[in-house]
């Protein structure tokens, strides 16, 4: 009779362990599965970003490359009326 306890007192203690073992597991999988949306969320943020800095970097270039045209162009009208005015002032 106490071998039969025993056995029953062990199998409750091994199907105990059993669900302690199985909730442990469960818990992991849902923490991993938290831990993989928030990954995917941060790179899509960081992606987004990314793509928007590029799109105002591309958008600053050509904005200075059009300020250096109009320099270049302000350049030029001013060395025309400087060059003008030398002529003039040589009649």
């Amino acid at each position: 009779m106490n071998e039969l306890t025993n056995l029953g007192v062990a199998g409750v203690t091994l199907a105990i362990l059993f669900f302690i073992v199985r909730y442990f597991v469960s818990t992991l999988t849902k923490k991993d599965e938290y831990i993989s949306t928030i990954t995917k969320e941060f790179s899509t943020i960081v992606s987004n970003h990314l793509t928007h800095a590029v799109k105002v970097e591309e958008k600053m270039a050509d904005s200075n490359q059009e300020v250096a045209k109009a320099l270049l162009e302000l350049k030029n009208e001013i060395r025309q009326m400087n060059n003008n005015n030398k002529r003039s002032d040589n009649s």
